[in-house]
């Protein structure tokens, strides 16, 4: 009965994927190394790397890229980090592909935690294509569409108010708006204390493509070239930004991801509207539960693939993802 659930909904997909008469067909999947990576965020994998092997074998070309997505803010340390590593509230704010390994075996806090997982991909027979965003954020391309969104700031704005403002009330809403009045699509790394978080860009003169940024930590002002300087966009824009350059084809997502007003529902209309691309096919799903509660990478509340793997067989961990329907608990 299982097997025949996933064979279903699988079948239906391959069939969606194939009627886009896209070549290839582009598998997205991505993760922030913030902690140790838990097995939850493994249903998307599984989903791709089977959906691929369907297709392939009717003919079809298929390729898979992995996000790790280092360019994002560490934003507070996991329970399980070294005590004295712990004390260096200066590494808070900054993107992990700057931090230094709390463990010093590898060059920075994003590679130590990746490197865990990644390492597990074969045993579990995951081969996607590895890309590092901090580096993808220095392609020309990459750089285009980071200007693109800057120069398209207004319609950007009006995305965001017509799709998330409508699921906030109250002071939520207030705050959202108030949020919006001022705000640029992209944050800077501070040429001062290396933070990202806590920068608030202040204007963007295309002409020079220069940056000028204000950081709330440490107080400094500055401007950059964008040519020359990490400058990163917003979470609800990188997103589209890479289906852009990518051309994806397909990503599933965490139904936090997926519901109303959500970042999937922005990224469409991002990409339509702004990037000038075709939405991917989504495939929302759901957690799955370390006991009765959600696993979180930035919580420490993981059980990870290279835990599972001292525990079972890889082929268990598939089965499992794949004899429920990705809208249902595991």
């Amino acid at each position: 009965m299982a097997e025949r659930k996933a064979e279903f909904w699988l079948g239906r997909v391959v069939e969606e994927l194939k009627a886009r008469g896209e070549s290839p067909l582009v598998f997205s999947t991505a993760k922030t190394p913030s902690g140790p990576i838990h097995i939850g965020f493994g249903r998307e994998l599984v989903y791709c790397d089977v959906l691929s092997r369907m297709l392939e074998a009717e003919g079809y070309r298929s390729e898979w890229v992995f996000f790790v997505d280092d360019f994002d803010s560490l934003k507070a340390f996991p329970p399980g980090i070294p005590g004295e590593f712990s004390t260096h509230r200066e590494y808070l704010g900054r993107p992990m592909f700057m931090v230094p390994c709390p463990y010093g075996c590898c060059e920075s806090w994003a590679r130590h935690f990746a490197g865990e997982m990644l390492e597990a991909f074969p045993a579990f027979g995951f081969k996607p294509k590895v890309y590092w965003t901090h580096e993808v954020y220095r392609w020309p391309e990459m750089k285009a569409l980071v200007r693109k969104a800057l120069k398209e700031r207004e319609k950007l704005r009006s995305i965001l108010l017509e799709v998330v403002a409508p699921t906030l009330e109250g002071e939520r809403l207030q705050a959202f708006q108030k949020e919006l009045e001022d705000w640029y699509p992209c944050l800077v790394v501070c040429e001062n204390c290396g933070r990202l978080m806590t920068t608030k860009v202040l204007g963007y003169d295309g002409e020079a493509d220069l940056v000028a940024y204000h950081c709330r930590a440490c107080g400094h002002r500055g401007e950059v070239k964008l040519a020359d300087w990490p400058v990163k966009l917003r979470w609800r824009i990188d997103w589209p930004a890479k289906w852009a350059l990518f051309r994806v084809s397909c990503e599933p997502a965490g139904k936090d991801h997926c519901v109303k007003g959500g970042a999937y529902d922005t990224g469409e209309r991002i990409l339509a509207e702004v990037f000038g691309g075709r939405p991917p096919l989504r495939i929302p799903y759901e957690w799955v539960l370390l006991g009765a509660r959600a696993m979180k990478t930035h919580k420490g509340i993981a059980f990870t693939f290279k835990e599972w793997l001292k525990t079972a067989p890889p082929e268990a961990y598939r089965y499992m993802v794949l004899r429920e329907d990705p809208r249902k608990h595991i």
